[in-house]
């Protein structure tokens, strides 16, 4: 039974690392914050404050002025 549920635990993670490690790559930091997921349910929470307090780097491109 427990390896049956490590098998759960690790598919979960990463069906939930993928996107993570999308959005923390367009906000400039290292994908290796993935691992912060595995430290339980402190981790998801430590690594969203960090994503949301943290300045992004962010690529802006030229958009048309609409009132032009």
């Amino acid at each position: 039974m427990p390896l049956i549920s490590l098998v759960i635990l690790l598919i979960f993670w990463v069906f939930v690392a993928v996107p993570v490690s999308v959005v923390v790559r367009k906000a400039g930091f290292s994908a290796w914050w993935n691992l912060m997921h595995l430290l339980p349910l402190l981790g998801s929470f430590i690594l969203l404050w960090i994503t949301a307090m943290r300045k992004w780097r962010v690529v802006r491109t030229v958009q048309p002025d609409v009132f032009d």
